[in-house]
Formats: C-alpha cells, structure tokens, sequence
C-alpha cells in the first residue's frame, strides 16, 4: 500500500487530485491545505509521493517541494501555472522534481503518477540498504572501540581482541554488539 500526499489550498482542487490519483491502486490518501501541515505529515508519517498543488494557502510551495525531495527523499509532482514554471521549472526539475503545468492532461498525469510510484519502491529499497549501510559501520566503530579497550586493558593484540569478541558472542549467544557494549561498561564505564 503506497501512501500519497495531496497538497492544494483549496478542498475543490484537493478533491480533483483525489479523482486523479484514484486511478492507481491500492493507495492512501493524505490531504494538506497548507505547507506547515504538510512538512508535519512528511515527518510523522510514511509517505511515498507528494503532489503539490501550487499555490498553497501559506506559501507558494516550491520551498516545500525542494524540502520534500531533498529533506525528505520523496518523488514530488508539482502542478504549477505558466509563470511559476517558467520561473521555477529548471530549478524543480534539475532536483529531479515532476513539474506539470494546468491545464492538467490527465493521462500525462497518470504517468507521471504510475512512473513516480515505481521509483518510490525503488527509493524504499535504496533507504533500507542505506539503512543498514549506517548500522553496519557503527557495528565496525562499536567493535573497534571494544577491541581498543581490551588491546589498552588487557595487553591482547588485535586479533585475539577480535576472537574473543566473537567467542564471546558465540558462547553467550548474544550479538558483537552486545558484547562489544558490555566491554565498553566494563573498562569505560560509558
């Protein structure tokens, strides 16, 4: 189930963006009339594309769309009229931002939206792996603080610090992780 934001500042154009977007399966919707709800949205919730409708109630919403796809990571589609493509268009775009001028075609929109959606999944992916990416190097940074303390404490070279990490991760079933905070508590007391 992906999740949509919708931003426009009256409920007439939101509930046209709902209408166009119905067209994609198994989505949530989420509504916003202004740029202060939808920066709170975009940090509480998951959210996997936002439309922005400009101008919104409270700004014009191109801050919010650069805020969005560089803060956040989400695909963005702007609809904007002439002048404010004219003036913002290169710069949304050259930021990876669809940027959609009114009159809306619908089918243009339906593929933008449809394309958009699949790199969402593969924005998820990159976000997992990058995920697990930091995790991985502060494992490394753990383990190597431990095997410090007990190279400094204990006279143990490097890779006997590093086998009795492992052998004690083995034989107490816990993670390097663990064992490494366990000797950070025992010499540092951190």
């Amino acid at each position: 189930m992906k999740n949509i934001l919708l931003a426009a500042a009256s409920e007439k154009n939101l509930s046209v963006l709902v209408s166009m977007t119905s067209c994609a399966s198994e989505v949530n919707i989420f509504t916003a009339s202004d740029g202060n709800s939808v920066r709170r949205i975009l940090r509480e919730s998951d959210i996997d594309l936002v439309i922005i409708n400009t101008p919104l109630s409270d700004e014009q919403g191109i801050e919010l769309s650069l805020f969005a796809a560089d803060v956040m990571m989400q695909p963005v589609i702007v609809i904007t009229g002439e002048n404010t493509f004219l003036r913002a268009g290169e710069k949304l775009k050259s930021r990876g931002i669809v940027v959609v001028t009114r009159p809306v075609d619908k089918k243009i929109f339906t593929c933008a939206l449809n394309n958009l959606l699949i790199l969402s999944c593969r924005i998820g992916v990159l976000k997992k792996k990058n995920s697990e990416l930091e995790e991985a190097i502060e494992e490394g940074k753990l383990v190597n603080r431990a095997k410090n303390a007990l190279m400094s404490n204990l006279k143990m070279t490097e890779a006997q610090a590093h086998r009795y990490i492992e052998k004690q991760a083995m034989d107490l079933r816990i993670t390097k992780i663990k064992v490494s905070r366990n000797i950070l508590k025992t010499y540092y007391n951190k």
